[in-house]
């Protein structure tokens, strides 16, 4: 099927496309990589009159590290992040995530900011960033506000974002733990490259024996990406025994919200729940050096 005939900008500057936006925010979608919104048109699933394409402004794409953070420029595309070496090294989670999304293909022309405001439930990159308690900043005509992930995501493909704001760029916290630090992004997906059924980012750093500063952020288990507060809680400061580890990964399911939808029952959903947050836990704790005994995988 082809899309609904709409009106297409490619602006050279932010300025201009903030404008274009603008003038009618309820039927103008921006585009990043068209690699979600462009299967939505075709699909008549979404008919916006007009099309803002953000290819053609400079300087969206940059990767830097500044305050205390990684700063990522939302026209990223999510193979360059992938490949970046500031990318594996300041923020490893998201990387491993990369790996995750989509195929060769896709990641070649998604970008990363795309993926983190189209807000699709099952998205890998917004669960990083909810775990990683990153922030997304937003330009709009009057001004440029900072808008913390946790607050960003409001309900599936619905976000905090004022009509007429685009998403600039994705700020995550560098880390600066003391202690072996190791992560990990485990998801099922059938086949491999579609979206996940259930997904778990871990982060977690190993001090002393123990276990601190363990982020955990759930995708394909709710209306939103989740972070599995409760479950973080009862792990920090736990040295990671099998007990432990089990206990972790049911605690994570109290925040879980699953749906039926073609791909799975919101029952499978919930089996599956604890089962990826103790893979993505122990891969974490093995990433960081430290392979619990007499536990089994």
């Amino acid at each position: 099927m082809k899309p609904a005939d709409f009106d297409y900008f490619a602006p050279g500057n932010l300025d201009t496309a903030l404008e274009f936006v603008a003038f009618s925010p309820s039927d103008t979608r921006v585009l990043a990589g068209g690699q979600s919104l462009l299967p939505l048109m075709k699909a008549r699933l979404v008919s916006p009159a007009a099309v803002v394409d953000l290819g053609r402004i400079q300087g969206l794409d940059r990767i830097e590290v500044r305050n205390g953070a990684l700063h990522l420029g939302a026209m990223t595309s999510q193979s360059r992040a992938l490949v970046s070496e500031t990318v594996r090294t300041r923020a490893p989670l998201l990387a491993r995530a990369l790996h995750l999304v989509g195929s060769p293909a896709i990641r070649s022309r998604g970008t990363v900011g795309g993926s983190a405001a189209h807000a699709d439930p099952a998205a890998e990159i917004p669960a990083v960033l909810i775990a990683l308690d990153a922030t997304l900043v937003a330009a709009g005509p009057a001004r440029t506000r900072e808008i913390p992930a946790a607050s960003f995501y409001t309900y599936a493909y619905e976000t905090t974002l004022a009509d007429g704001e685009i998403v600039t760029r994705l700020d995550i916290p560098v880390g600066t733990n003391h202690g072996d630090t190791g992560v990990s992004f485990h998801e099922i997906a059938i086949p491999s490259h579609n979206f996940a059924l259930a997904g778990a980012a871990v982060s977690v750093t190993i001090d002393d024996g123990a276990m601190r500063d363990v982020r955990i952020g759930l995708c394909g288990l709710g209306p939103t990406p989740l972070r599995a507060c409760e479950a973080e809680a009862l792990a920090e400061g736990s040295v990671p025994t099998g007990g432990v580890i089990d206990r972790v990964s049911r605690a994570a399911t109290s925040v879980i919200d699953p749906v039926d939808d073609v791909l799975a029952s919101a029952s499978y959903r919930r089996d599956l729940a604890p089962v990826v947050v103790r893979r993505a836990l122990l891969e974490a704790l093995a990433d960081a050096g430290h392979c619990p005994e007499g536990v089994l995988r």
